[in-house]
């Protein structure tokens, strides 16, 4: 499900915003990365935990930098040919590895 969603070809979040286009993308895609990220939760490890904690924060507060982040971890998921949550810790520490 989140594929689906993650392919479809849909403008920028603040593109969107801007033009005051009132679409489902940013709730459908809240929804199914919650529902992942409660799935996972109870199995995860420290760090997992403080991933997904930063990914929800994202999701809820800053859904601009959520499109772009969850997008870029399913490019690692293809790429790499790991689970999402996998994925998600190579982006965390692709990212600390450039600061």
């Amino acid at each position: 499900m989140i594929i689906s969603i993650l392919k479809s070809k849909v403008d920028a979040h603040w593109k969107r915003k801007k033009n005051n286009f009132n679409d489902n993308y940013d709730l459908y895609l809240k929804t199914i990365v919650n529902s992942w990220i409660n799935s996972v939760y109870i199995n995860a490890t420290n760090d997992e935990k403080v991933a997904l904690d930063n990914l929800r924060f994202k999701l809820n507060d800053q859904p601009y930098y959520a499109d772009k982040q969850i997008n870029n971890i399913f490019l690692l998921r293809d790429n790499e040919k790991v689970a999402y949550l996998s994925a998600l810790m190579l982006y965390e520490k692709n990212n600390k590895n450039k600061k």
